[in-house]
């Protein structure tokens, strides 16, 4: 039984660390997309459809880091089941 709490213990600070690790590449993630607006606002040699590409792209990169978080923690979630059922 020891053994279990100790598993759980373990799979609990894991999953604070993993959400800690999202969090920190989403304020990453966020400053760049902000900054890089910021810079895209004040060049005027770059067309238009060039700013709504860069756009775009950071618009799926944030889809898909929100997908990634998802199935990360829908995993360690069933893990965590898997264990309370031993």
């Amino acid at each position: 039984m020891k053994n279990i709490t100790w598993i759980k213990e373990a799979i609990e600070y894991n999953r604070k660390n993993i959400e800690k690790a999202f969090e920190a590449a989403e304020t990453v993630h966020g400053k760049t997309e902000e900054y890089t607006g910021k810079a895209l606002e004040q060049a005027p040699l770059v067309p238009e459809q060039g700013k709504e590409l860069v756009r775009t792209w950071f618009e799926e990169g944030r889809r898909l880091r929100r997908e990634f978080r998802e199935a990360v923690l829908k995993g360690h979630e069933r893990l965590g089941e898997l264990v309370a059922a031993a």
